[in-house]
């Protein structure tokens, strides 16, 4: 519980490692509709990934003051599984998880999703709907006539499909994350894939993509391009049914998830901007957290607002902003943080 001096904003305490849990990962944050907090965690297990991972659930009735100890929500005796978002535009919360067998490092992933018609206290038996069983499902949004879209990624294997010893890392040219999105006009009965965004040369993994609408059927996602030191950008100009040849921004990243939020005409891009990379020291290169903000469509950022210290060790936010104020959820692998801010600090 250090690092809550190092925030800026207030932060309270959402989930702590212990015994039981040793680690958690990537918080999904969402406002229930009677007015609860929920955030799904990805644990279990000594590291990620391990078949014993699985999706752990938590809860606030006080606005992110306190939170309820973690429960188990879904897990499986022979796959590890991984919670990707928490979907609450429609009639009920949707729930997107992957299993994966962990000796394949992510290169196999099934996604399944489940749903809740009390709040998130209790969950349907998962199932895989039509057109997203193969891909990593990411934060959806809801477009102007409706549809529904969420950002995707699923690994390649381009060599070695035996996967033996020797190709053990995900981090090769032989398997390659790319990215595109899975749409729905039917409110998730049926879901139909678009786009096929990689580099031609499969140098570079594409990966844990975010979507924001600009203007009129102009959407941009931003990817996680592992290595290269920042974020790579696809433009669709019909509402997501093509898109542009991936492209590098200059916006720093040390190969970590991040996220997009649009108020207004401004977008703000919550990522740590740091480049500097040391693959022996672990996640020490994750810090620089902060939030920007654009008016002319991420290609320049007239605002950059620190959440908390440059060097605070935080990452992988997800949030939501709701009556002018975004609350956020950061994570260091041990500790999670529940933060809010006012909107207006940021624009």
């Amino acid at each position: 519980m250090e690092n809550i001096n190092e925030f800026n904003y207030p932060a309270k305490l959402m989930f702590q490692a212990d015994d039981q849990w040793c680690y958690g990962r990537e918080p999904l944050l969402r406002r229930m509709k009677d007015g609860s907090l929920v955030a799904s965690i990805y644990s279990g297990g000594p590291y990620e990934p391990h078949i014993d991972n699985k999706v752990l659930f938590i809860r606030s009735e006080d606005n992110g003051n306190t939170w309820s100890k973690p429960i188990v929500l879904f897990s499986h005796p022979r796959r590890a599984v991984m919670p990707t978002e928490i979907f609450t535009y429609g009639e009920n919360p949707i729930l997107f998880f992957s299993t994966f067998l962990p000796e394949h490092n992510y290169r196999e992933i099934s996604s399944f999703n489940s749903l809740s018609d009390d709040n998130g206290r209790s969950w349907s038996n998962p199932v895989q709907v039509n057109g997203c069983g193969s891909y990593a499902v990411r934060e959806g949004m809801v477009l102007e006539d409706g549809t529904w879209l969420f950002p995707v990624h699923w690994m390649e294997v381009r060599e070695g499909w035996n996967w033996d010893e020797n190709n053990k890392s995900s981090i090769t040219k032989k398997w390659m994350y790319c990215s595109g999105v899975i749409r729905t006009n039917n409110k998730g009965k049926e879901f139909q894939k678009y786009g096929y965004i990689h580099l031609p040369d499969y140098r570079y993994h594409l990966w844990e993509p975010a979507c924001v609408a600009l203007t009129g059927q102009h959407l941009v996602m931003l990817m996680r391009a592992e290595g290269t030191g920042w974020l790579y950008r696809s433009d669709s100009y019909d509402a997501g049914l093509s898109w542009t040849a991936p492209e590098q921004t200059e916006i720093p990243n040390p190969a970590s998830k991040f996220c997009l939020k649009k108020v207004g005409d401004t977008i703000l891009l919550i990522n740590n901007f740091n480049n500097l990379h040391d693959s022996n020291k672990g996640f020490v290169n994750r810090n620089h957290m902060e939030i920007w903000a654009s008016k002319d469509n991420l290609l320049s950022f007239y605002k950059k607002t620190a959440i908390c210290q440059r060097e605070a060790c935080i990452f992988y936010p997800h949030g939501f902003i709701e009556n002018d104020i975004l609350y956020l959820a950061v994570e260091n692998g041990v500790s999670h943080y529940f933060l809010t801010i006012p909107v207006d600090d940021l624009i």
